[in-house]
């Protein structure tokens, strides 16, 4: 092979290969920052679903606390008590 066809190959399949790396590093990006956007998306849901779970978890609490003073307060007068 004469010697300036020997490096327009080689120049020509390293601007190939170049052009494939740029390629290939450019859908990697693309496909990490979908990712890192999933990934955020998804941490927000999880935050939001504490903070329900949390206040939902509250509320029960508060809901028990009321009935217990509720039958306290309306629970028949002991015995020998006549109001």
């Amino acid at each position: 092979m004469d010697h300036r066809l020997w490096m327009y190959n080689m120049h020509y399949e390293t601007g190939a290969a170049e052009a494939l790396d740029g390629v290939q590093i450019a859908a990697m990006s693309d496909q990490i920052a979908k990712l890192t956007a999933a990934l955020a998306k998804s941490a927000k849901r999880v935050v939001e679903q504490q903070s329900m779970s949390e206040t939902g978890e509250a509320a029960r609490l508060a809901s028990k606390i009321l009935r217990k003073k509720r039958r306290a307060w309306f629970s028949p007068p002991l015995l020998g008590f006549n109001f």
